[in-house]
């Protein structure tokens, strides 16, 4: 299910398209602009929420660094959240590791910067990474590489960010039972949304966090997300004899 569609799901289950009306076609169409732009916030908010207790792992991927000669610094994958692995492997043109590992600089580089006092000017092959800083996630090499270490490729192994953000970007779970599920739940943090204030106070006495609706949702949700099969006998079973 794509983040339009859901969109989609949770304006029909709310009554904002009705009957043979069309679904909105795009994020930017003005039809439904306003509750569209809602709908997109409740689906947001409650993948946000699972995310951050435990429920919804982060993709694992990789990224792929390419050093250039004299270039201290270099960007993370834009949907890069945490390192997965502590350790950048060197790579061949045909994508299969070398062996050579950049292990990260003890400390980071307050430490580096200790040590190294020149360590932004001293070039070579790079032998440790370190976290960059500033409003991008980066990193920064160690020593910086010269033009022996130009083109050489350098894999990562990283979480990446599993929130949606355009039309196209597809909810992160497996099975459609799942998501229409999920939708439930976006559906009724939509509705929280778009109720007027004496409205809210009287359909959610308890705010989103005690609504039974959505905690019954959740329930049924985590129920899908667990790949055991549920025990269906308890206690023991003991044999009759005679």
């Amino acid at each position: 299910m794509t983040f339009l569609e859901a969109v989609n799901r949770v304006l029909r289950q709310e009554s904002v398209i009705m009957g043979d009306d069309d679904d909105i076609p795009s994020f930017t169409a003005t039809q439904h602009a306003a509750t569209s732009a809602l709908a997109q916030i409740a689906i947001q908010s409650q993948l946000s929420e699972l995310v951050s207790d435990g429920y919804l792992p982060y993709e694992s991927k990789t990224g792929v660094v390419t050093a250039a000669s004299s270039t201290r610094t270099y960007g993370l994958a834009t949907d890069f959240q945490t390192f997965e692995e502590l350790f950048f492997e060197k790579q061949n043109s045909s994508g299969n590791v070398e062996g050579t590992r950049l292990l990260m600089y003890p400390g980071g580089e307050s430490q580096l910067r200790k040590t190294f006092p020149k360590y932004r000017e001293e070039v070579g092959t790079p032998i440790f990474w370190y976290p960059g800083s500033g409003t991008t996630k980066n990193v920064g090499f160690s020593p910086v590489p010269d033009a022996g270490s130009a083109g050489n490729l350098y894999r990562y192994y990283y979480e990446a960010d599993v929130n949606v953000v355009v039309a196209g970007d597809t909810i992160p779970l497996v099975s459609t039972t799942e998501a229409e599920v999920f939708v439930r739940m976006a559906a009724r943090n939509f509705k929280y949304l778009h109720a007027r204030p004496e409205i809210r106070e009287t359909l959610f006495p308890q705010g989103l966090a005690g609504d039974p609706v959505i905690n019954g949702a959740r329930s049924t949700l985590l129920g899908l997300l667990n790949p055991l099969p549920p025990n269906r006998a308890y206690g023991k079973r003991y044999s009759r004899s005679g």
